[in-house]
């Protein structure tokens, strides 16, 4: 059982991105829920050009400007779970890169790992249509490639003082094999692998049994797994591809909030009390992830830590529904 007074070093924890999201526009009178047109002269949606034109006719309250990231995210979750916390990544040189530093240092976050390179800190842009659906995705992660072994060899001041490292599928393959061979045979560090990264291009898989846990998203585990994963008795299966893989434990959380849990013979689905709109779920794996962790090393069953996660992820995503934030 690992004590809040220890360490947890979070890796490259994943790119520190400004994240820019757009929010469609209020539903226009004549238009149903789904944005079609209820007048029977008009049997179309607003064109998508309409849509961005709208938002920038109402202002900045329907985009949001953001610090952001897998890793990044989890850091601050779990200083805010109370664990002393430090976290290794790669920012720009820009006003971003300083501003994702200082937020996590709120957070009580130790940032000394985090690299300043040249150039700018990666951004996301978002746009999501009236239905929710996610329409473009521009990502600049090749700060991540920064995070070198030799870069972990600068941390180890901080990776040796860990008891338990959390690593993101953003991280270099070459590091994700060097932390596992380095820390993955010490039975007092745990390692946590939560594989986010580009879709259909998941790193770390060679390496699973060393981690004490893996956390994909459902996508994710269906890249890894090489099946689709669409029902409960495909998300066992999944479940028993990666114990066959030498992991203890799995955690695939799902969009919209649910999350599947094995441990040994304990396996299970849990779905959220709240139907959230899957626009409005960005980060809440990140929250899971967190929360799991946070609570595996409290000593709790993973089915425990399971519901208290869901909890935590159901606060999360009924505060930025209640926003509107997308």
């Amino acid at each position: 059982m690992i004590k809040e007074n220890d360490m947890i070093a979070v890796i490259g924890a994943t790119e520190v991105m400004v994240d820019i999201r757009m929010g469609a526009p209020e539903r226009p009178e004549g238009q149903d829920e789904y944005g079609m047109q209820t007048n029977a002269d008009m049997n179309r949606p607003p064109s998508r050009e309409d849509q961005i034109e709208e938002i920038f006719k109402e202002g900045r309250d329907r985009m949001t400007v953001r610090s952001t990231g897998c890793g990044f995210n989890i850091a601050g979750y779990l200083a805010d779970e109370g664990y002393e916390t430090a976290f290794i990544s790669a920012v720009g040189s820009d006003i971003a890169g300083i501003g994702a530093i200082e937020e996590l240092r709120e957070h009580g976050v130790d940032t000394q790992g985090v690299g300043r390179f040249d150039g700018t800190t990666p951004i996301r842009v978002t746009f999501f249509n009236i239905l929710g659906d996610e329409e473009m995705e521009k990502k600049n992660d090749l700060l991540m490639e920064k995070l070198t072994p030799g870069y972990m060899e600068k941390c180890s001041g901080v990776l040796d003082k860990a008891d338990a490292i959390v690593m993101d599928g953003n991280v270099p393959e070459e590091t994700i094999a060097y932390i596992c061979d380095r820390y993955g045979s010490d039975s007092s560090v745990k390692l946590f692998f939560d594989p986010a990264g580009k879709p259909g291009s998941i790193r770390g898989c060679e390496h699973l049994s060393k981690f004490d846990m893996v956390m994909p998203g459902r996508i994710e585990a269906e890249t890894m797994t090489g099946k689709t994963i669409l029902s409960e008795d495909q998300l066992m299966a999944a479940g028993n591809h990666f114990s066959e893989q030498g992991v203890g434990r799995t955690v695939i959380t799902m969009k919209g909030g649910g999350l599947y849990y094995k441990e040994g013979l304990s396996e299970g689905v849990m779905r959220p009390e709240r139907i959230i709109s899957f626009a409005s779920t960005s980060g809440a794996g990140d929250v899971v992830s967190a929360s799991v962790v946070a609570e595996i090393l409290r000593g709790s069953s993973l089915e425990d830590a399971g519901k208290y996660a869901m909890k935590k992820a159901a606060d999360f995503l009924a505060d930025v529904d209640d926003r509107n934030i997308l």
